[in-house]
């Protein structure tokens, strides 16, 4: 979906969200436990959460050629 001069920075923007995404996961998991005295919130928020990655993958279009992949 990049270039090949930009794969670098594309992945590094990436891996950078990874990292930002773990980080921030346990302060606003922990806080929904403290707030909701309870895990319903948070397994909720999971649910949410992983719907919307599905459902935003279902929207990606990319250009297969088998013939490249050989």
């Amino acid at each position: 979906m990049l270039p090949p001069n930009l794969v670098g920075t594309g992945s590094g923007f990436l891996d950078t969200g990874g990292h930002m995404g773990s980080l921030m996961a346990m302060l606003i998991l922990g806080w929904l436990i403290d707030h909701f005295k309870s895990y319903s919130a948070v397994l909720m928020v999971f649910w949410i959460v992983g719907l919307v990655g599905f459902f935003s993958t279902l929207l990606i279009k990319e250009e297969i050629n088998i013939l490249e992949i050989s």
